[in-house]
């Protein structure tokens, strides 16, 4: 062998190994001439000139997967004094630690050029690059799904969600089981599947939800394959691909309902001791577990009802049994005041029933005077007289410390949205503020303007727990003359303090 044809053999072989086994692409771009030409496969048929084969490479680099090659032949042939081409046959195999077999043929031919400016330093250069690769059939029908699926899947993992159609998710799923997941053992499959339920984890949380299992070894070896999941090594924090995530769920759903909710049931136990409450909620929710849910809001109330869409089940009352409802009677109050303001007035009136048949303590009974009161929106006489009540048990009783309206913008008929605005809910709110502006607009219009002012005033003294302000809010509010016409009476405060009139359901805007 001539020392040229030993020079450009090993150079060929070094390109060849490092694109396919470390997808490594410096000798190869070192080598390209400025003419190249690269013809393939794949819907990239060709490409010329060395910036066009430069970005081609770049960009496919990172969805190559890693290969071992074997059985190589190599053949070299002297077309002239100053061009050389070589060809070779080889196996491709992926990766042993992918722990996924798929299988090759390789042919692919180098012709190099003589040039003594070449970019190389050795006096030759790469003038053409031709690649083919061909495939074993698996079935009868079927010849490149799995390859194709694989690179699909890689294309996936990298660049993001939505680049596979359902037929070849469907295909793939399918692949990923047959050729992955059920090879391996019983605890990094249950391991996995577990842990698809977060978007990411640490160690910590992994050895909470599967403490049976050698979470550490199980995370190090799959993070080291890099087909599920990988490490973020500054927060130090697993993610799934995100569909790989998709695959490991729908193998939960194949796991028995009770299963399911004891390892949700477990993610909200997880979420609570951690302080994360609406997380808890959301897992508690899908878990069924109505008991855990009221104590996570009871305990979190604000940042679970104003964390933006409803993360707690809207059935939840109706699966709640009195002796609880009694335990947790502001929680509940709050929770049918949010039913109630999100128009979901069967669920409101069906659980309102069940509360007023309760024997509550003289707090609990003042809290539910206040919900009948803001609940009664645009019938500002009952409105006001329930509020009577609330006040005057308030001073009589010492409920200062112990009662505590409901702080809730995005359900609060009034202004109270001016000052407790809701996460995500901007846009919305925003419109009804713009609404309520108008009907305030349209009521101080009419004689003896001024008395829905007095309201909001006193609602808002109420809410901000002033209650010397709504105290005097609501006197001047039961002497004017559109709150008591002539012809008309009312319950003084006196009166209210024994009869409670029931809470209109009717949420029409009177006319202007």
């Amino acid at each position: 062998m001539t020392d040229t044809e030993s020079l450009l053999l090993s150079c060929s072989q070094e390109i060849l190994h490092d694109y396919y086994e470390k997808n490594e692409i410096t000798l190869l771009l070192a080598f390209m001439a400025r003419d190249i030409t690269w013809t393939g496969g794949g819907s990239d048929m060709a490409a010329s000139g060395r910036d066009a084969v430069t970005r081609f490479f770049i960009t496919t680099r990172d969805k190559m997967i890693p290969t071992v090659l074997s059985h190589e032949q190599w053949i070299s042939h002297p077309l002239s004094q100053d061009f050389w081409l070589y060809t070779v046959t080889a196996d491709l195999e992926t990766a042993p630690q992918l722990q996924l077999f798929l299988k090759e043929h390789m042919k692919c031919d180098f012709l190099y050029r003589r040039n003594p400016e070449a970019a190389s330093g050795n006096g030759w250069e790469l003038v053409h690059l031709n690649n083919s690769i061909s495939y074993n059939k698996l079935k009868d029908k079927e010849t490149f799904a799995v390859s194709e699926g694989v690179k699909d899947l890689w294309l996936h993992n990298h660049y993001g969600t939505g680049m596979i159609d359902d037929r070849k998710k469907e295909e793939l799923f399918l692949t990923i089981n047959d050729k992955v997941f059920r090879y391996l053992s019983e605890a990094t499959r249950k391991t996995l599947t577990v842990l698809s339920l977060f978007d990411r984890f640490s160690v910590s949380k992994a050895l909470f939800m599967c403490p049976d299992a050698d979470v550490p070894a199980i995370l190090s070896s799959q993070e080291k394959n890099g087909l599920f999941l990988y490490l973020n090594r500054q927060t130090r924090k697993y993610f799934f691909f995100p569909l790989m995530k998709e695959f490991l769920q729908s193998e939960f759903q194949i796991w028995s309902e009770e299963t399911q909710r004891q390892y949700l049931d477990k993610a909200a136990h997880w979420y609570y001791s951690m302080g994360s409450l609406p997380e808890a909620m959301r897992f508690a929710s899908l878990a069924k577990n109505y008991e855990l849910s009221l104590i996570i809001l009871d305990k979190g109330t604000d940042s679970i009802l104003l964390a933006g869409p409803r993360i707690y089940p809207a059935d939840l009352l109706d699966h709640i049994p009195h002796d609880l409802m009694k335990k947790h009677m502001k929680t509940v109050l709050l929770m049918a005041y949010d039913l109630y303001f999100s128009e979901l007035h069967a669920s409101y009136r069906r659980n309102m029933a069940r509360i007023q048949r309760l024997e509550l303590s003289l707090s609990g009974q003042t809290a539910l005077t206040f919900l009948e009161g803001a609940t009664a929106f645009n019938h500002l006489d009952t409105m006001t007289s329930l509020f009577a009540k609330v006040l005057e048990d308030i001073r009589k009783f010492h409920l200062e410390d112990q009662f505590i309206a409901p702080r809730l913008g995005f359900c609060c008929p009034s202004f109270l949205m001016m000052y407790h605005s809701t996460p995500g809910k901007l846009k919305e709110e925003t419109e009804q503020l713009i609404e309520i502006q108008e009907i305030c607009r349209r009521i101080n219009r009419m004689p003896h303007n001024g008395t829905w002012a007095l309201y909001f005033q006193m609602e808002y003294a109420f809410n901000t727990g002033h209650f010397s302000e709504a105290e005097d809010a609501l006197s001047t509010l039961e002497t004017t003359e559109s709150y008591n016409p002539i012809g008309r009476t009312f319950p003084s405060k006196s009166a209210a303090s024994t009869t409670r009139p029931c809470s209109p359901t009717s949420t029409e805007i009177p006319p202007a």
